[in-house]
C-alpha cells in the first residue's frame, strides 16, 4: 500500500505516561472475594487506570488480574476476571458503564456540560464481520492518510497508530484461522492526534473490539 507524502514535521511531541501499577495491583486484589455483580463497576475503574499507561503496564494489568482470578471462590467471578485480563491485553475495554461508556469516556463526560452530554454520539456496537471490520478500516485507513500528510504530528507520534493500523490490515486479510487478534497499542497517541472522542477514536475501538469478537467466537 503506497503511503501519501508528507510535509516537513514539526519537533517532536512527547506523552508523558503515569506508572498506574501501585493503584492497579490493591484494586486487583480486592475483586476475588466480591459478589459478581459488585465488580463491574470495579473494572471499569480499573480500565480507566490502564488508559493511563502504556502498553507495557496494560500487559502487566492483564496478568494482574489472571493472577488473582484463581483466589475467587465464585467461578462466575474467577470467568469474568479472566475474560477482563483478556480484554485489557488485546487493548479493548474490559468493562462498561451502566450507560455503556468505558471508563475514559465516562470520565470525560463528567466534564461536559449537559448540552454536550444530550448530544454525545451514541457508541456504536462492534461490527459483527470481517466485510464490516474491513468497511471500519478502510475509513481509518483514509483519517490517517490525511494525518500523515499535515505538518502538525511528527512520525514519532504516528507510527503507532499506522504499525496498529497495518496489524489489523495483516488480520483481516488471513485466510482460514486467524489466531489471536492483535492488541490495541496506540490509544494514547490516537487520543493526542484525533482526540479522545473522535471519529477516528471511535472507529479504532470499533475496528479492535469487533477483531476481538471475530476472535472469541
Amino acid at each position: 500500500m503506497k503511503r501519501p507524502s508528507r510535509k516537513e514535521s514539526s519537533a517532536p511531541r512527547y506523552t508523558r505516561r503515569v506508572n498506574v501499577l501501585p493503584a492497579l495491583r490493591p484494586l486487583a486484589n480486592s475483586l476475588p472475594g466480591l459478589p459478581l455483580e459488585a465488580i463491574e463497576s470495579l473494572l471499569v475503574n480499573y480500565d480507566t487506570l490502564v488508559s493511563l499507561g502504556d502498553s507495557a503496564i496494560r500487559l502487566q494489568a492483564a496478568q494482574c488480574l489472571r493472577d488473582v482470578a484463581p483466589l475467587a471462590s465464585d467461578p462466575s467471578v474467577r470467568d469474568r476476571l479472566l475474560r477482563a485480563a483478556e480484554a485489557i491485553a488485546s487493548g479493548v475495554p474490559c468493562a462498561l458503564t451502566p450507560e455503556g461508556l468505558t471508563g475514559p469516556q465516562a470520565a470525560a463526560a463528567q466534564s461536559m456540560s449537559l448540552e454536550e452530554w444530550q448530544s454525545r454520539p451514541t457508541p456504536a456496537p462492534p461490527p459483527g464481520n470481517i466485510d464490516q471490520l474491513n468497511e471500519v478500516w478502510n475509513r481509518l485507513e483514509d483519517l490517517l492518510c490525511a494525518a500523515e500528510d499535515e505538518a502538525e504530528f511528527d512520525d514519532e507520534t504516528l507510527e503507532p497508530i499506522r504499525n496498529d493500523i497495518e496489524e489489523a490490515r495483516a488480520w483481516l486479510s488471513t485466510e482460514g484461522d486467524r489466531g489471536d487478534s492483535p492488541p490495541y497499542e496506540s490509544r494514547s497517541q490516537v487520543a493526542e492526534v484525533f482526540g479522545a472522542r473522535s471519529e477516528f477514536a471511535r472507529k479504532m475501538d470499533e475496528l479492535f473490539a469487533g477483531m476481538s469478537n471475530e476472535t472469541g467466537e
